[in-house]
This record gives structure tokens, sequence and C-alpha cells, in this order.
């Protein structure tokens, strides 16, 4: 997924590029703190990068927090300012499971008429679940002929 934000932040940022992407929904989920670490400097260069409205990030912390995580993320959240766990200012962070038949039925609704990619990289499990999800959603959204197009990236181990 590193590789395809990297792109994007490429194509967004170099005035000889052009892309056809419209919008990226970047959702993450991971257990702890020390799993966003992974993204945390390519997204907070997207963040500050005035591209408008093209990249929506939503980040879920899954695991259960130690208490002295949880006073540190409280004091140190302010209206306005960046996330207290991301350090991104347009994406907050949300806590527990996503929801994403909630999550594919918002975007497949605010995005009529489109073929939409779903990239996922995880477990084998929440790959299935993500395609169900997907397949499902093309049924609900034939009528306004909207699309999701699943593409997993799949380890060689």
């Amino acid at each position: 997924m590193s590789s395809v934000l990297k792109s994007l932040y490429y194509q967004l940022t170099t005035a000889k590029a052009s892309t056809s992407v419209k919008k990226v929904y970047f959702v993450w989920s991971c257990r702890d703190v020390q799993a966003l670490e992974w993204f945390r400097d390519l997204l907070a260069a997207l963040d500050m990068e005035d591209i408008g409205d093209i990249l929506e990030v939503r980040t879920y912390l899954t695991g259960q927090l130690p208490v002295s995580l949880i006073r540190n993320i409280a004091l140190n959240q302010s209206s306005g300012g960046p996330d207290a766990v991301t350090g991104l200012y347009r994406s907050p962070t949300y806590y527990g499971r996503p929801d994403f038949d909630s999550i594919f039925g918002e975007i497949g609704k605010r995005n009529p008429s489109t073929d939409i990619g779903v990239f996922f990289c995880g477990s084998r499990d929440l790959g299935r679940k993500l395609h169900k999800t997907s397949r499902k959603w093309n049924s609900e959204l034939k009528h306004r002929s909207t699309s999701f197009s699943y593409h997993e990236e799949r380890s060689t181990e």
C-alpha cells in the first residue's frame, strides 16, 4: 500500500505528472499505535499538501490501549489541531474496528456511476470479508451504475 500512496503523492505534487484519480479513501486499521509508524510520514506529507479533497484517510486503532496512552491522547488532542495519534490535520483516529458495510455504503452512495477500486493488504480473513462486502454493495448499487473492484496484494510466502 505504501507504493500506491507514494505514486499518488508523486502524481499530485509533480507538475508534469497527471492522474485520473479523483478520490482516494485510505482506510487503515491496526491493533496498536506502533503499527501506525509505517505510513505516518507519507500520510503527513500528503496531508500537508494542498491537494484539495482527493485523499480521505480513516485510521482505526482496534486493540486495547493502555490507560497511560489514553490519558496522553486525551491531554494532547485539541480542536483544530492535528490528531493526537497520527499527527494528521484532516483525519481523526477512530477507535474500534471499522464498519466496512457502512463505509462501502457511504462511499458508494457518494460516488454514483463510478468504478471504485478496493485495494487490500492484510489478513486472509479480513480480505474475504472485504471481497464479500464489495460484492454485496455491487449488487445494492447496481441501479446507480456504481461498482467496487476488489484487488488484493498477496504475499509470496
